[in-house]
């Protein structure tokens, strides 16, 4: 068991939906990763883009470590405006990458939508 240690990456994000090997948006999409070790905070930023011609913002998805297990997280959104969704994730290192695995909780008018999500770093 490898413990998330401070980290300031690129990754890979595919969705699908629950239970099933459908992506949700077809291809996957980048986001930045940074864990810092003495807060034990965990931040994914993603990019949006958003309807209407606006120019495209970025959301932070944050959280601390779990105590209950440390390879968990359970991370929100910084700007609810534009994505209230939440994010539980585990995380595993096979000695040259970390990957995270999970779930995507989107609320929509009332309803929660879960999803699968799995982070894969890559190449800088």
């Amino acid at each position: 068991m490898q413990l998330l240690e401070d980290l300031d990456i690129v990754a890979e994000v595919l969705e699908y939906e629950e239970g099933s090997d459908k992506s949700v948006w077809g291809e996957p999409y980048l986001c930045e990763i940074k864990f810092d070790s003495s807060t034990e905070e965990l931040r994914i930023k993603i990019e949006y883009e958003l309807d209407d011609g606006q120019p495209t913002t970025f959301v932070t998805f944050m959280g601390k470590r779990d105590p209950s297990n440390p390879l968990a997280f359970n991370l929100i959104s910084n700007k609810p405006d534009v994505d209230n969704s939440t994010i539980q994730l585990e995380t595993s290192f096979d000695g040259e990458f970390w990957y995270f695995e999970g779930y995507f909780y989107a609320h929509n008018d009332g309803k929660i939508e879960c999803r699968d999500i799995y982070i894969n770093q890559v190449e800088p």
